[in-house]
């Protein structure tokens, strides 16, 4: 009977460090890393912050490497210790690379629309001339010429500004 007693106690202890010892993956720290990518995503991460978007799921690539080596080992040495640090760190990292596509992309439509108001000034200046140039018969040809490539440079820039917007 004292070794039944103490066989069930052994028993007992052992199935409470078994059970203490198996560490839960982290499924919620995953599933947050993951939103942060897809986030980082949708703001054209990969397009306007190329290099910390890569970083950004390389890490998330690796931790879901970690997590899958440690659910490979026996449940009482899992350590998912690593794995929720680099998750942490691709949860708070997504939305940073999300800000940066869109401050990148905001600038380049700056950038663009500056070209185009001086592309435009180019324009306008070349159909003054054209307009003021003297007409002659000798003239006409190359004056209607000029007259047919503003037009089509016109069109350009218009495409161009549909583009931006």
């Amino acid at each position: 009977m004292l070794k039944r007693k103490t066989s069930l106690g052994i028993l007992a202890v052992l199935a409470a460090v078994w059970l203490a010892g198996c560490e839960k993956p982290p499924v919620q720290e995953q599933q947050a890393a993951q939103n942060a990518v897809e986030e980082a995503r949708k703001a054209e991460g990969p397009k306007y912050a190329g290099k910390e978007f890569n970083t950004l799921q390389d890490s998330l690539k690796a931790a879901n490497t970690e997590i899958a080596t440690q659910d490979n080992k026996f449940a009482l040495f899992r350590n998912y210790t690593q794995a929720k640090g680099t998750l942490g760190w691709v949860s708070t990292s997504g939305p940073k690379v999300a800000q940066k596509a869109r401050d990148t992309k905001e600038q380049m439509r700056k950038e663009a629309e500056a070209a185009l108001q001086m592309a435009q000034t180019a324009v306008d200046t070349a159909a003054a001339k054209v307009a003021a140039a003297p007409k002659s018969k000798d003239s006409k040809e190359e004056i209607q010429l000029l007259e047919s490539e503003l037009e089509a440079m016109r069109n350009s820039l218009q495409n161009v500004k549909n583009a931006i917007q």
